[in-house]
C-alpha cells in the first residue's frame, strides 16, 4: 500500500536517524570503557528503523529487538530504559 508522507514526516525521520546514530556512538563508547555490559551496535541501521517507523499506523504494535534501539525510542521507550 502507498505511504503518504509530508515534509514534517521526513524531517522527523531524519531527526530519528540522527538521534539513533548519536545514541549508538555514546553507548558503544560506554561499552568499550566497561561502563555498559552489552550493546549491539547499530551503525548503518538507522534508515531501516526510520522507514519502519514511517510505515506504522495508529494502533500498530512493534516489538523492537536486537539493533532496533532507535525504533524503540521513537515508540516512546526512554533512552535510560534502552
Amino acid at each position: 500500500f502507498p505511504v503518504d508522507l509530508v515534509d514534517d514526516d521526513l524531517v522527523k525521520a531524519l531527526e530519528m536517524m540522527v538521534m539513533t546514530r548519536r545514541l549508538d556512538v555514546e553507548a558503544t563508547a560506554l561499552q568499550r570503557h566497561g561502563e555498559l555490559g552489552l550493546w549491539p551496535p547499530l551503525l548503518g541501521q538507522e534508515a531501516t528503523q526510520a522507514g519502519a517507523w514511517l510505515a506504522l499506523r495508529e494502533g500498530d504494535q512493534v516489538f523492537p529487538t536486537y539493533r532496533e534501539q532507535g525504533l524503540a525510542h521513537a515508540m516512546g521507550v526512554s533512552l535510560a530504559d534502552i
